[in-house]
């Protein structure tokens, strides 16, 4: 059973501010269907600015790294910050793999300054590009002074690909990569950053620096209305083919942002004027598109989930939430992973 703790202020070496926001109050459609606990979590959202909040990075020295990013010190504590949402029974596992590994004398090490970049759920695009990324680019100036490497999830290879592609439009070389191998690893210092995002609850508006930042470098596609597809995710629209030949005939582009490359995926949201679709990773490119696009978003009725609403509003977009009943022969309570109900018709009239 891991020993957790907070991490220590002495760790601790700079801080860099996150503006102050304040957030709107978002489009939403079938109010009556959003969670109450969650209604009143977004009610609190809105009643009040979101303070400026320092971003610190710290340095941990002799860290031992395992699992999804779980930092362990020296004396083996779990840093608390370093969980995010690892189970617990995750924890137990990792834990354990780290004292056995510990007790055989068998964790390499590494030397030198590495930056930590690394959560769980890291294969998902929209927390790397929204969570992860952004850590880097705030780190570049350290990064290149200091000669740091870059810590990497073992990933697949279409999302590889993407950290890759993301890592080039940064500047940064893949000598500086260390992609992490199976088991522990220990490095002489290894650097956190926190207070850049807590997921699910808060994101610094220094996230959006980061997604103009790559935009920047990449030409805009024609100006389109564009409908981002999950035909092949569990979590779609039960309609979605007949609304994809409807909006197709509108001259709507539909896109599957898993079946492009990353520069792709920039350009062709860099000229959108409308996104719509069903919540997932691929409407997280919605940080690309420009300030005052409209971005409708169908969400199942359970989900709690601010992350969309809050780039678009960062991002100054017009933002619609659709809320939407689960398939009720396929509906499991509290699970909104899962198809969702409208008729084409209403969804027709939601984007338009």
């Amino acid at each position: 059973m891991a020993n957790i703790v907070d991490l220590p202020t002495g760790f601790v070496v700079g801080t860099i501010d996150s503006p102050q926001y304040m957030l709107r109050r978002p489009e939403i459609i079938n109010p009556d269907l959003v969670p109450n606990h969650f209604r009143a979590f977004c009610e609190n959202l809105l009643s009040n600015v979101q303070a400026p909040a320092p971003v610190q990075w710290s340095v941990i020295p002799d860290a031992i790294v395992e699992g999804p990013g779980l930092v362990y010190d020296r004396d083996m504590n779990l840093i608390r910050e370093s969980i995010h949402e690892t189970s617990e029974r995750d924890i137990d596992i990792f834990t354990w793999s780290v004292s056995e590994n510990i007790r055989t004398g068998s964790i390499p090490r590494r030397e030198g300054v590495t930056l930590l970049c690394e959560k769980a759920g890291i294969g998902n695009y929209g927390h790397w590009l929204v969570e992860m990324l952004p850590i880097i680019h705030l780190m570049l100036p350290e990064i290149f002074r200091w000669g740091w490497k870059i810590r990497l999830p073992a990933a697949s290879a279409e999302m590889t690909a993407v950290m890759e592609t993301s890592l080039e439009l940064l500047g940064i070389p893949k000598s500086k990569i260390a992609i992490r191998v199976a088991g522990p690893e220990v490095y002489e210092r290894l650097v956190i950053v926190t207070g850049l995002t807590l997921h699910g609850q808060f994101y610094s508006p220094r996230v959006i620096e980061t997604a103009e930042f790559l935009s920047d470098k990449i030409r805009p596609g024609p100006p389109t209305d564009i409908w981002v597809t999950r035909s092949k995710s569990s979590r779609k629209l039960l309609c979605e083919e007949d609304v994809v030949t409807a909006l197709a005939k509108k001259n709507w582009t539909i896109v599957d942002p898993s079946q492009m490359t990353l520069r792709h995926q920039i350009a062709v949201f860099k000229g959108a004027r409308r996104i719509a679709g069903v919540t997932g990773a691929g409407l997280t490119n919605l940080v690309f598109a420009p300030r005052g696009a409209s971005i409708i978003s169908f969400m199942p009725s359970q989900m709690p989930d601010i992350f969309y609403w809050v780039l678009s509003n960062l991002k100054e977009h017009q933002y619609r939430e659709i809320r939407c009943p689960e398939a009720a022969e396929l509906a499991v309570t509290g699970n909104w992973d899962t198809p969702i109900e409208m008729d084409v018709a209403s969804v027709l009239q939601y984007v338009e």
